[in-house]
C-alpha cells in the first residue's frame, strides 16, 4: 500500500483489524445458506415428522421455487 495508513476515529486501521471486519462480512452469508442447508435436508431426509409444524407444510411449492422460498425465509 502507498501513501498513508488509513484512520478511523483517530486510530490506524491494521491488518487485524481488516481480517475481523471480514470474517463479520462473511459470516451474515454463511448463516443464511446454512440455514437454508439444514431446512433443505430436514425436508429431503424427514418429510413425515412429527413435529409442531410439518416440513411439508413449511413451502408453497415443492420444486426449485421451495428452495428459494427458504433461502429467502433464512434472509
Amino acid at each position: 500500500m502507498v501513501g498513508r495508513t488509513p484512520e478511523f476515529l483517530g486510530r490506524k486501521i491494521e491488518a487485524r483489524e481488516m481480517k475481523i471486519a471480514s470474517m463479520v462480512a462473511l459470516l451474515h452469508p454463511f448463516l443464511i445458506l446454512s440455514g437454508t442447508a439444514l431446512a433443505s435436508w430436514t425436508i429431503v431426509n424427514h418429510p413425515d415428522a412429527s413435529w409442531s409444524v410439518l416440513p411439508a407444510n413449511w413451502l408453497n411449492n415443492p420444486g426449485y421455487h421451495g428452495f428459494s422460498e427458504m433461502l429467502y425465509e433464512f434472509t
